[in-house]
């Protein structure tokens, strides 16, 4: 049994109540069909950021940075030791 042609639901927008529920019928379907766009575009926009790797890149950059300033850091602090050390026995002979 088809429930388009068989059903009458009556409006109070019109006296033709079998076309006003086709009319809503088929705005219903334009909404469910929008609704579906949206949701189909939302799921694929999250794909793309989950996807995307430019953020992690840029993470990945700055901890390495921050480990290279480290290592700078010890170094200069290791050899600056030494260095005022050589310079002290230098200024002693003097």
């Amino acid at each position: 049994m088809n429930l388009r042609t068989s059903v009458s639901l009556p409006s109070s927008r019109g006296s033709n109540g079998t076309a006003d529920w086709r009319l809503d019928q088929q705005r219903g379907e334009q909404m469910q069909d929008l609704l579906l766009k949206i949701w189909c575009s939302s799921i694929a926009r999250m794909q793309e950021l989950k996807n995307n790797d430019r953020g992690a890149t840029a993470v990945e950059y700055g901890i390495m940075v921050a480990l290279i300033a480290a290592v700078i850091i010890a170094v200069v602090k290791v050899v600056g030791g030494k260095s005022s050390n050589a310079f002290e026995s230098v200024n002693g002979a003097l």
